[in-house]
């Protein structure tokens, strides 16, 4: 769902706030994806409960060695399945 879409209608931002709310009562992680361009997006859906998102306006594609130079030891994918 588009996240200009889910701001325009109100059984789409409906659905957006189930789905943090689900995701919160269970444990479960929901990710936004497609922020490309402005902040409101990004508020739309942490207002909805959901706080993970991916796009080019939190940040760009890059090689995992740039990533890694960026965050520090934040970043440790050694367990993860790929």
């Amino acid at each position: 769902m588009s996240s200009r879409a889910a701001r325009r209608d109100p059984w789409r931002r409906a659905l957006a706030h189930a789905l943090g709310d689900f995701a919160d009562e269970n444990r479960f992680r929901v990710i936004a994806e497609g922020i490309e361009d402005r902040v409101t997006r990004w508020m739309f859906f942490c207002a909805s409960g959901i706080r993970l998102g991916q796009g080019f306006h939190l940040a760009r594609p890059a090689p995992l060695a740039d990533m890694r130079a960026d965050l520090g030891t934040a970043l440790d994918v050694s367990s993860a399945p790929w």
